[in-house]
């Protein structure tokens, strides 16, 4: 669905978060052009817009910028020194907008200014209720637009605003248009001045490297994880998030871990890919469908999988969906030294998204995904003495994640429905035979014990996979 925008709309303090990919997706929001949208983001700046990206050289987003600053938008700018000759930005100071790196005088700054956030009318007097961030993995340039893959997330929120504003004044040296380099700290300097959190009708958390702790986040959000496990990653070599990864996943019957990494990164020795598959210093004993990248290859380019993101339980919602991106490769750079942001995203919508995003790069790379009708609707529904659950019991025959000399070993197991209420508990196991296609609930727990009216998800689980639907019960009695 190219060009396809979904928003989000959150009538309270956050108004909408908007999902953008720059490559085919299996929902809305793929095959953007990111440059593009960030043209858009810029001209509807009414008061400022604080930049701070790893690197700009596209001569559109110079125009726009200049644009918004003639019409009288108060611009700022943070760039890596390594990037800062690039004609874009000698034209933008030219024109009086100011710009400062990481070699800034003061900031002892040697690592990587690797941002790529954005932050829209969000200083002075403006109203709060305009205030937008702008981040993910995306740098304005052509390989990061066309070849590459890569992932935009643009989220009107005052507490999210006032994080990124707080980062950026630091790495600044100050709250005003004028830079102070006695105040300016990048990299190794910075201090952990963050609340990290912001609350609305969904939770956001926000980490920046190396001060914060970005990759205990990671590891904490991990943790949630109940069902599922993806991600995207260019590069992943910190052993760190690696050994807890590797510990849920082998320690659990249940969990579901795939990925795709980047092909450049894929028999680096130091890339996790290489544990993971069992190849490396530290192997894993189960090794997870992960793959390499192929993106672009059907074009004839040779695009580089940008991303930088991991989805948690998309496909439950008894559970706890989460999104993690922004511009942290998993790696001793990013959490240690390099100038990042983490940004973790609880919201179901955002990440089905993800997951959408996630299904065309998985199978792109050669990856089987579980059946979408393998599980069908609950009938009736609402009911009120009994329904029925349905399921086809030919998918339940996967390709599994052993391997063997030819691929993959086919394996066959019977499978579970569970039924879940609304909090999240478990409340009745059903055990498959070979020949069922079907159960029937009648709205009792496991003792038999009749269950209040409400929403009820039930699971259909078998062989490390889940999938899941919401059905609707009315007890007549209760």
């Amino acid at each position: 669905m190219p060009g396809v925008l979904l928003t989000i709309l959150i009538f309270m303090n956050i108004h909408a978060i908007e999902v953008y990919f720059n490559k085919h997706s299996n929902g809305p929001g793929g095959d953007t052009r990111l440059d593009q949208k960030f043209c858009s983001f810029i001209s509807q700046a009414e008061y400022s817009i604080d930049i701070c990206f790893y690197n700009i050289t596209l001569p559109l987003i110079r125009d726009s910028l200049l644009s918004a600053y003639r019409r009288g938008v108060s611009i700022r700018m943070i760039t890596e020194a390594d990037n800062r000759d690039h004609f874009v930005f000698e034209d933008l100071s030219t024109a009086g907008i100011p710009i400062i790196d990481d070699n800034f005088p003061g900031s002892g700054g040697s690592n990587y200014m690797h941002h790529k956030f954005a932050i829209r009318d969000a200083r002075g007097n403006s109203d709060p209720d305009d205030d937008w961030i702008w981040t993910g993995s995306w740098n304005a340039s052509y390989s990061n637009t066309f070849p590459d893959a890569n992932n935009v997330v643009i989220i009107q929120d005052q507490c999210l605003a006032e994080q990124y504003s707080t980062e950026f004044n630091e790495m600044w040296g100050s709250e005003s248009e004028i830079p102070q380099a006695s105040n300016s700290r990048f990299h190794t300097r910075k201090t952990d001045n963050n609340t990290h959190i912001c609350l609305n009708d969904h939770t956001f958390n926000i980490y920046f490297s190396p001060s914060d702790g970005s990759t205990q986040a990671i590891i904490n959000a991990l943790n949630t994880a109940n069902y599922e496990i993806y991600f995207c990653i260019m590069a992943f070599t910190f052993d760190t998030l690696a050994h807890f990864m590797r510990d849920k996943y082998e320690g659990s019957s249940n969990l579901i871990l795939k990925g795709v990494f980047d092909s450049g990164m894929w028999d680096n020795t130091s890339s996790i890919s290489m544990d993971m598959r069992g190849l490396g210093s530290d192997p894993w004993a189960i090794q997870p469908p992960v793959f390499p990248d192929s993106v672009g290859k059907e074009e004839g380019e040779d695009g580089i999988l940008h991303h930088k993101y991991m989805i948690i339980d998309p496909n439950h919602p008894q559970s706890d969906p989460i999104v993690i991106t922004g511009s942290m490769n998993w790696s001793n750079n990013g959490e240690y030294l390099n100038d990042e942001n983490t940004l973790i995203i609880h919201n179901a919508q955002v990440t089905r998204l993800f997951l959408s995003e996630f299904e065309a790069r998985f199978t792109e790379a050669g990856g089987i995904l579980v059946p979408p009708k393998i599980l069908v609707q609950n009938y009736p529904n609402p009911f009120y003495d009994n329904t029925h659950i349905y399921f086809h019991r030919d998918s339940l025959r996967q390709r599994s994640s052993l391997y063997d000399q030819e691929g993959y070993i086919p394996v066959y197991q019977e499978g579970l429905i569970l039924i879940y209420n609304i909090l999240g508990k478990q409340i009745r196991t059903f055990m498959l035979d070979s020949e069922q296609n079907s159960i029937t609930w009648d709205g009792t727990d496991q003792n038999g014990i009749p269950q209040p009216s409400g929403i009820y998800f039930y699971t259909l689980s078998y062989h490390n996979h889940q999938i899941s639907k919401k059905m609707v019960f009315l007890n007549r009695y209760k």
